[in-house]
C-alpha cells in the first residue's frame, strides 16, 4: 500500500506530498516496515516511482504481512497490520511522522491564533480539521424576500473547514494547531 500525506521536509522547511509505503521486507511475509518519498508526480514514470524508496521504520521482526494506514483526527498515521504468533494477529500501532521518517519531515500544520476578545480569523488551501474548543464559522449572504441581499449570516462548520474558504474562529485565546483533513490524505493507487 502507498499512502500520501501533506508533510514538511524539516531540513529545508519545503511543503510537500510524503509518500508512506509499508512491505514486509523479510523473506516472504515477515518483518513489516515502513519507507517513503516525496511525491512529485511531474518526473514519475512507472519505473522511476518503484525507485529510491528510504527506509523509514522497521515495525515488525517477525512474521508479519498485509497492512493499511490512514490519518488519525490528532495528526498521527493509524497502522494496521498482521503478525505472529496464532496465525496472524491484527495490530494497530499510531506513528507520528517524525517516526515513520527518521525525523527528516513533520505533518504539515497551519496555525492560527485567537486574541484576547475570543475572535479570530482562518484560512488555508488545504481542508484542515477544527481543533477542539474552537468554534468556525463561514459568512453568506441572506436573500431579501425580494431577492436582494439581504444581511450577512453566519453558518456554523462542523468538523473541517474547506480548502481555501475564510473562517471566523471564537474560543480561548491562545493559538491553535490545524491539521490537515483526513480527506486530503489518500491511499494512491498507480496503474502500469
Amino acid at each position: 500500500e502507498i499512502y500520501k500525506v501533506k508533510a514538511i521536509h524539516k531540513e529545508s522547511g519545503r511543503i510537500c506530498d510524503l509518500m508512506l509505503q509499508s512491505i514486509p521486507t523479510g523473506g516472504g511475509r515477515s518483518d513489516v516496515a515502513i519507507y517513503y518519498k516525496e511525491l512529485d508526480a511531474a518526473k514519475y514514470t512507472t519505473t522511476t516511482i518503484a525507485q529510491n524508496w528510504t527506509k523509514g521504520k522497521h515495525v515488525s521482526y517477525k512474521g508479519s504481512a498485509y497492512s493499511t494506514m490512514i490519518s488519525q483526527a490528532d495528526g498521527r498515521i493509524a497502522f494496521l497490520f498482521e503478525e505472529e504468533p496464532g496465525g496472524y494477529c491484527i495490530v494497530y500501532i499510531p506513528y507520528t511522522i517524525e517516526e515513520l521518517t527518521g525525523d527528516a519531515y513533520t505533518l504539515y500544520t497551519v496555525n492560527s491564533t485567537i486574541g484576547k476578545h475570543g475572535i479570530g480569523t482562518f484560512y488555508a488551501s488545504e481542508a484542515m480539521q477544527i481543533p477542539e474548543g474552537v468554534k468556525a464559522y463561514v459568512v453568506t449572504d441572506e436573500p431579501k424576500m425580494n431577492g436582494e441581499t439581504g444581511y450577512i449570516m453566519p453558518t456554523t462548520l462542523e468538523g473541517i473547514i474547506p480548502a481555501n474558504t475564510g473562517a471566523i474562529l471564537m474560543g480561548a485565546a491562545e493559538t491553535y494547531n490545524f491539521i490537515p483533513s483526513i480527506s486530503y490524505s489518500t491511499n494512491v493507487c498507480f496503474i502500469i
